[in-house]
């Protein structure tokens, strides 16, 4: 295509309130998801197909998460031929049968059943939640972001079921409280949220009370759907070019011996670090010129996009493995964050988490905070009041 894909997505949404994080990573999942697992990078000892979980995360409210996973399923669903569509609310059986498809191998013209789609989840939880991640439902999808040729799942109730050629992707949203309900916490740092990038933002955008439609939004979106079913002729072995490869080997060994190994929350995702960056670039590779080859300009591209949401990924998994008070602290803080001017008087606070907290509890807390020097205090008018310096 003459124009990439990403740019064109990301322009979707402008003149709204969806951050930029947001509607570039729900572009990448648009092109996730057309790519199924038709092209593929052998890496000899293992195969990584361009499949990904993406899971945004935010505060309730302004962010507008859920605005840009919904695009992601409106140009998914009027794209001929597209990828299964999964509802929201599933169990491991039903996702099993929901994803299943027989089909004409074009090679072979033999009938192939392949077992993939994509869950786009406005609210994670309504998808996957403690009960149905125990149930099976974790382990199914580790599986299937694997990429199996052939796995079996066995349930008490029914006879062992045979995947074959299966593969997902994830699409959701979620507040860090949501997410602890989603996910059991001893899963948080091990393989469900390894394979997952959780893209993290923390600050609103400016208010717009009336989004504007650009006079070429409708256009945009049929030549972004144009794309898309351009992808679906995409198919077979991904090859790196000579100078891609040898930028690869470089982050590979930059990022071995990073930080990232030494976090335990980190271990896992930094142990699948490579496994993302490939899969970003073979969809920054769908985004542009389509060459079935991932040159230097793509796997730099992916890695500049995952280190934008790395850092911030250290702040989810933190706020997920914080104590009771610990959450109170940061909702505190965002209280302070989200208001006018970064700063807010005693007595709103109090009336805003008055019922979850006394005033011995907010004396604590901004104790922490201050001796934290991420808040300080000051009278105006008065008034007891916390700020927030830029």
């Amino acid at each position: 295509m003459e124009s990439n894909f990403l740019r064109k997505f990301v322009s979707l949404f402008d003149g709204t309130e969806v951050p930029e994080r947001f509607s570039t990573w729900a572009g990448i999942s648009c092109l996730s998801a057309m790519l199924e697992r038709r092209v593929w990078l052998d890496m000899n000892i293992f195969t990584v197909y361009p499949n990904m979980f993406t899971v945004f995360v935010a505060d309730a409210g302004r962010m507008r998460k859920s605005t840009a996973a919904a695009m992601t399923r409106k140009l998914l669903s009027k794209t001929d031929p597209g990828p299964r569509m999964i509802a929201q609310k599933t169990t491991p059986e039903a996702l099993i049968d929901a994803l299943r498809i027989v089909r004409t191998d074009s090679q072979t013209a033999l009938l192939q059943e392949t077992c993939g789609g994509i869950v786009v989840a406005n609210e994670l939880v309504t998808f996957i939640n403690r009960d149905t991640y125990e149930r099976g439902l974790g382990a199914l999808m580790i599986e299937l972001w694997d990429c199996p040729d052939k796995y079996e799942y066995r349930t008490r109730n029914r006879p062992a079921e045979e995947i074959h050629f299966g593969h997902l992707s994830l699409l959701g949203a979620t507040t860090i409280h949501s997410l602890r309900d989603a996910i059991p916490l001893q899963a948080m740092g091990d393989g469900f949220s390894s394979r997952t990038v959780f893209v993290y933002v923390d600050k609103a955008a400016k208010p717009v009370p009336r989004p504007v439609q650009s006079d070429t939004f409708k256009r945009t979106e049929e030549e972004l759907i144009l794309h898309l079913q351009s992808l679906s002729g995409l198919s077979g072995p991904i090859r790196f070019t000579e100078e891609g490869a040898e930028f690869f080997d470089t982050e590979y060994k930059r990022f071995y011996y990073s930080n990232f190994f030494d976090d335990p929350q980190f271990q896992a995702y930094a142990s699948r670090r490579d496994k993302h960056l490939l899969k970003v670039a073979m969809c920054l590779m769908a985004a542009g010129d389509q060459s079935m080859q991932l040159s230097v300009e793509h796997l730099t591209g992916a890695k500049i996009l995952l280190e934008d949401v790395e850092g911030k990924m250290r702040a989810v998994f933190d706020r997920i493995a914080m104590t009771e008070s610990g959450s109170l602290t940061e909702e505190f803080y965002s209280c302070i964050l989200s208001a006018p001017n970064k700063k807010l008087a005693r007595s709103t606070l109090l009336r805003k988490l008055g019922h979850k907290l006394s005033a011995q509890d907010l004396t604590k807390i901004v104790e922490t905070l201050v001796m934290a020097k991420r808040i300080r205090l000051d009278t105006v008018e008065g008034v007891l009041t916390y700020f927030i310096d830029d």
